[in-house]
């Protein structure tokens, strides 16, 4: 991972509390890093598909169970762009909106949760 990369952490204990003056001069250690999805590659969950990839206009998320998923993207520099909570069926996300680039979309239901790399055309 480049070292002038932003990344989003977000930092719990068992009570759910953060308190910040813990965290001020922390240095956070990231192991391993999501798979990232190729050119014309799709991405395949465990519990459902998101597609295309690259994108162009419209990213379809389509789950395979009947979980609730929240979606979250963000850019490179770790700003949200996009997200919506609460999916349950197939759903669209207009990207028509985003600048060309990488962009990583994250994924969560209950307590799983993953992150892919996706590409905006």
């Amino acid at each position: 991972m480049p070292a002038d990369t932003i990344y989003e952490v977000d930092i719990t204990n068992e009570n759910d509390i953060v308190n910040l003056n813990y965290c001020i001069d922390s240095t956070v250690a990231i192991h391993g890093c999501a798979p990232s999805a190729t050119s014309n590659e799709d991405v395949n969950f465990n519990f459902g598909e998101v597609y295309p990839n690259p994108v162009e206009d419209q990213l379809i998320f389509h789950p395979q169970n009947n979980e609730f998923y929240d979606i979250k993207i963000t850019s490179v520099n770790g700003k949200v762009v996009a997200r919506k909570n609460n999916i349950e069926e197939k759903y669209e996300l207009n990207t028509s909106n985003l600048i060309s680039g990488i962009y990583f979309i994250q994924i969560n239901s209950g307590m799983k949760s993953k992150v892919y790399k996706i590409v905006k055309k």
